[in-house]
């Protein structure tokens, strides 16, 4: 192909002058001296640099518009400030080696391979690189082990992450941390960061974030590895969070999530949500497999969209629960069913907002709860039977059939029915034989 108005000789030519500009000016770079300066910091004017040294102790400060290293620069101890940028050669080049901490206001690493030094434990990892403020882009490159981010803005880049024991732990500090096209880690362990999470990661072992409060700005994550999940705990937390993978399970605990939206798609675990605050947003799950439960215990959800397909149990326990449900048993193959995919609702308030539509596959049982249909026919409908036991049901402006539309027997004890402005019963057996109600 020809760009119009160039012959192909003519961009042969251009090319070859963009060659030899680039080997010249690489040839025109500076030397980075073999030691560090007594004071301990080495100021870097604007420019082109080469290195291949060992610098031991030293903090390097690049001075705008920038300083670019091309090059390998070890460490005892460095301290990168103002604005460098190292230019490797690709995911074999190694740029930098040693304990090295950022903290410039723009610090690159472009084509770079960046190692760390496992510990004895899963969590024990030493690192390499910490990211302690200011800003840090890595970009284009291969390994990046033993990264630690404390504080500041963070980029990463199309980089193949760090595979066995390779961990990535964020905070505690104020953190901005975007992921894309990250190959994998072994862990992701986030504790006490305050900012947003973005892009997305794989994992072997799962993603743990704990007393944090964090934006998730379209952020996913996916685990390989049947033994491990993710985990939320005291976090405060908005936007948008995606959870896949083959096999894991999710916990929710001690969390206030404000217009969340959080998504998960697993082929064989659960999630169980517990002491939590969830205002507005939605919660939906998916499990194409098997055992996918799904609970919640000593939480507050209000006006929160819950939907999707559970192939296991649902448990509600003393909770308030108020939102458009609409949840799906499992069909495992010719439309039987799920056996399992019993819900149950103890010491609890759950209300079924208008247009919810839930069908369960085994018993329904309430017990000790106060239950709330406004304004939808079919919101709950069951293959078996329905037991009612020391509890309330209410509903309101239901003109189109009953709310509860079961299968099998009705079981009541104990109970209370208020049924305000509606067409017909609050309950039918309307798509099978009908059976009675035992009292």
């Amino acid at each position: 192909m020809v760009m119009s108005g160039l012959s192909l000789s003519t961009i042969v030519l251009l090319g070859l002058t963009l060659t030899v500009e680039a080997d010249a000016a690489l040839s025109r770079a500076m030397a980075i001296p073999s030691q560090c300066p007594h004071s301990g910091v080495l100021r870097l004017k604007a420019g082109e640099y080469t290195a291949n040294v060992s610098l031991g102790n030293c903090t390097i400060i690049g001075e705008a518009p920038g300083a670019v290293i091309h090059g390998k620069v070890a460490f005892d101890h460095g301290l990168l400030m103002g604005i460098i940028h190292f230019e490797g050669g690709g995911a074999t080049s190694s740029c930098v080696a040693g304990s090295v901490e950022v903290k410039g206001d723009d610090v690159r690493f472009h084509g770079c391979d960046i190692r760390g030094v496992g510990g004895k434990s899963r969590f024990e990892w030493v690192s390499n690189v910490t990211v302690s403020g200011g800003k840090a882009r890595f970009e284009h490159g291969g390994s990046l082990c033993g990264l630690t981010v404390v504080a500041g803005s963070v980029d990463i880049t199309n980089v193949t992450g760090c595979d066995y024991r390779g961990y990535l732990r964020v905070g505690p500090g104020p953190v901005h941390l975007n992921m894309a096209d990250v190959g994998f880690y072994q862990g992701v362990y986030i504790d006490g960061m305050r900012g947003r999470l973005g892009g997305d990661v794989t994992t072997q072992e799962g993603l743990v974030i704990k007393n944090s409060v964090v934006e998730f700005d379209t952020f996913a994550t996916q685990t390989s590895y049947d033994a491990y999940g993710v985990e939320l705990d005291n976090v405060i937390g908005s936007g948008s969070f995606h959870v896949g993978g083959g096999h894991e399970s999710a916990a929710i605990t001690n969390c206030q999530f404000n217009g969340m939206v959080y998504g998960s798609y697993v082929g064989r675990g659960g999630l169980g949500v517990s002491n939590t605050t969830w205002r507005g947003g939605s919660l939906n799950i998916g499990y194409p497999a098997s055992n996918g439960f799904f609970s919640i215990g000593n939480s507050d959800f209000q006006n929160v969209s819950l939907s999707g397909q559970i192939s296991g149990p649902f448990e509600i326990t003393s909770s308030n629960v108020t939102g458009k449900i609409g949840l799906l048993s499992y069909i495992l193959y010719d439309d039987i069913p799920c056996k399992d995919c019993v819900l149950t609702i103890t010491k609890s308030r759950v209300v079924f907002l208008p247009a919810s539509s839930s069908s369960m596959g085994d018993p329904i049982r309430i017990t000790s709860s106060t239950v709330s249909f406004q304004e939808s026919s079919g919101a709950l409908l069951g293959s078996s039977h329905l037991e009612v036991n020391r509890s309330t049901i209410q509903v309101t402006n239901v003109r189109n059939g009953a709310a509860i539309q079961i299968r099998g027997d009705t079981h009541m004890y104990d109970s209370n029915i208020d049924v305000t402005n509606c067409s017909g019963p609050w309950v039918s057996q309307s798509y099978a034989k009908a059976n009675p109600i035992i009292v």
